[in-house]
Order: structure tokens, then sequence, then C-alpha cells
């Protein structure tokens, strides 16, 4: 079996790991495929540009892979999405889950994240329609405003491409809400964008 030296994974912690055999990138590539599709098809019910939504972003944007393989989300944890939009990452997790029970999660990834439960809130009720339908009840939601929503005891708490939306005063206390809601040793995950950037 071929090896790219210049394959490399990191942890969180930011340690290196050894080199990934490109047979063995295939048969994630494969797997993960296989777990976009399931997302997919949950948001088939909903309707058809939320499933098309779904496909595209999963395949092209790499961090929902990149928390599932990397272990950002622990077993069992109790996860707040803010700015949840759609729902992805709790049918992401919904996603790992089945691929654990049916055999299909990845070898060398992270333990999937089997049974963590997943907190959404977003101002759209569109929005969390199609998470509702796509996450066939299983995960809560609530239609409410980041700046004045309760954020509940959690594990993880989660922004991806949602805090850039608010002005920076809104965007220092939403966060310092966001620490206060962890649990000890919970995780803050980010993903924010530049919105000075055309």
């Amino acid at each position: 079996m071929s090896v790219d030296p210049s394959l490399q994974r990191r942890t969180g912690s930011g340690r290196e790991t050894a080199p990934i055999a490109l047979a063995d990138t295939r048969e994630e590539d494969r797997r993960w495929r296989a777990m976009v599709a399931w997302v997919s098809q949950a948001y088939r019910a909903a309707d058809g540009h939320a499933a098309r939504f779904a496909r595209s972003k999963l395949l092209r944007d790499p961090v929902f892979r990149h928390v599932l393989r990397e272990g950002l989300i622990a077993p069992g944890a109790t996860v707040l999405d803010v700015g949840c939009g759609q729902g992805l990452l709790a049918t992401c997790l919904a996603a790992a889950a089945d691929a654990k029970r049916r055999g299909g999660w990845p070898p060398g990834w992270a333990p999937a994240p089997a049974a963590a439960r997943v907190i959404g809130f977003d101002l759209s009720a569109r929005q969390l329609q199609r998470a509702t339908v796509a996450c066939q009840g299983a995960t809560c939601l609530a239609q409410a405003d980041m700046r004045t929503a309760v954020f509940p005891a959690c594990d993880v708490v989660a922004f991806i491409d949602t805090l850039h939306y608010l002005p920076l005063a809104d965007q220092e206390d939403v966060l310092q809400r966001a620490v206060d809601a962890l649990r000890p040793g919970g995780a803050l995950l980010l993903r924010v964008g530049d919105s000075s950037s055309p």
C-alpha cells in the first residue's frame, strides 16, 4: 500500500499522527459519502432544496467531516447548536450513530458520537421546520435569537457560520454566555467568517 507523506492528520490537540495510507482515504471517502447520502435522504421528506443543500454542503464544506473524524463531539454529549439552520450538525450526528450501528464508521476516526443529544436554536421558522422533519423529533429545537436565548448546560456549544452575523459587542456577550453554559471539560466549537470581506 502506498503512503503519501504529505497526508498528515491533526488531532483536536494539534498533535500530528501517522501518515494516512491512500487506500485508507478512499475507504474513508466511501464511508463519508454513505453518511452524506443518509443525511440527504433524511431531508427529502422536508423538501428537495433541503436535501440538495445538505448534500452539497457536506461534500464541499470540510467542517462537519472534521468534527466527526477528530472526535470533537464525544459519545453521549449534549450539544447546543446556535444558529442551527436546517439542523445539519444534528443530522450528521444521527448519521454517525447509524454508521456505527451498521458497522460503517470509518476506521481510524475518533469514536462515533453515538447518543449525542442536540439542542438547536435558529431565527428561521422555515429552517427549523426542515430540521424537525429531518431529525424526526430526535432534536430539541427552538425559534430563538442567540442574543437573548437562555443557553442550557451542555458539553459542547457550536457556532458554525453564525456568530459573524452579530455586531462585535453582541458576539462577546453571546460567547460569554456560551462559555458559562459549558460543563467542566466542555468545548466551544467556532467557525466564524469575516463579515467585512466581500
